[in-house]
């Protein structure tokens, strides 16, 4: 494992970060020095933020707002809501047509006038490929416009979309039963190119484009890298773990790790292990650093290094957004 840098430097290789995040069920500003978050956000008990995604300068905030859908018998799934991080005050961008669709993981086109959103089927047969750890409903991409007008499909098969900065392209994750791919759709063209083939992971997780759109980052569980998981468990490892139980990220699910590959799918490698409990990845503004946000704690990772800034007090789930200072 690679050695993990002391919790200050992260305030030293950034000056104060703006990053967006969903904490508890809220969104909020995180505090990267002190578990003193900032909440932005006033969503009723009986609602809860899933995911969120940010313009570059934080003008127009949506969030994947989980609540019951009226008539559904209690049946949950989000939609996508505005919000103002000035004033917490919300606004229904997109709402679930019925009570069998779940409107989740927005992210800008770079025009920023148009909204990528993952649109899952919760009537559908869910997807488990071997290995995966939670099944998946099937889910498609979809686009609308930043009023609220324009929804239409974009693919037919996919999650978790991710803008190039460059507006050339788009990375997104797939499930299906032989496992979990990472993909590029091209806008010029309309074609898709596979940069990361079902079977290579047991899964995948929020791949994201760097801002000079020559890399892409995305998170995988330790289990199931064919070739290329982590080294075996020691002995010692073994009896430890047979006297006092899993670690704590065991304890929640298999431990994640954030990889790395240029964006033609070449240079693939581990950047860190961290093992978090369903992480997300971030980049930097200027591409140096990935932060990794999850539920048994984050780190700032160096991204040419691998250097570890730990922030164990920093807990959540769901995809976060650096934002410039």
């Amino acid at each position: 494992m690679l050695a993990a840098a002391p919790a200050a430097s992260a305030a030293q290789t950034q000056t104060s970060p703006q990053i967006l995040a969903v904490v508890g069920r809220q969104a909020a500003w995180l505090n990267l020095e002190a578990p003193r978050h900032r909440p932005v956000s006033r969503f009723a008990a009986s609602a809860n933020a899933l995911e969120l995604t940010a313009q570059p300068d934080s003008s127009h905030v949506v969030v994947s707002l989980g609540a019951a859908f009226p008539g559904a018998g209690g049946l949950r799934g989000a939609d996508l809501v505005n919000l103002n991080t000035d004033t917490g005050d919300t606004s229904m961008l997109l709402q679930r047509a019925d009570g069998h669709e779940s409107l989740d993981s927005p992210a800008w086109w770079p025009d920023q006038a148009t909204l990528l959103f993952e649109r899952q089927d919760l009537s559908g047969q869910t997807v488990s490929p071997p290995g995966q750890e939670v099944p998946r409903y099937p889910s498609r991409i979809e686009r609308v416009m930043a009023d609220g007008n324009g929804r239409g499909i974009l693919l037919p098969d996919g999650r978790q979309p991710s803008a190039a900065p460059d507006g050339t392209r788009l990375v997104f994750a797939r499930t299906t039963n032989q496992g979990a791919s990472i993909r590029v759709w091209s806008q010029a063209d309309g074609s898709v190119q596979t940069l990361i083939p079902e079977g290579r992971f047991a899964d995948v997780a929020y791949p994201r484009f760097s801002p000079r759109n020559d890399q892409i980052a995305f998170v995988a569980p330790q289990s199931g890298a064919n070739g290329l998981s982590p080294d075996p468990p020691t002995a010692l490892d073994s009896l430890f773990e047979s006297l006092f139980g899993p670690a704590v990220a065991y304890a929640h699910g298999i431990p994640w790790d954030p990889w790395l590959m240029n964006a033609d799918g070449t240079n693939l490698h581990r950047v860190a292990e961290v093992g978090g409990d369903e992480p997300s990845v971030a980049w930097s503004p200027d591409e140096s650093l990935l932060f990794i946000y999850s539920g048994t704690g984050s780190y700032i990772v160096d991204a040419a290094s691998g250097q570890l800034t730990p922030l164990k007090f920093v807990q959540g789930y769901g995809p976060v957004v650096w934002l410039s200072t």
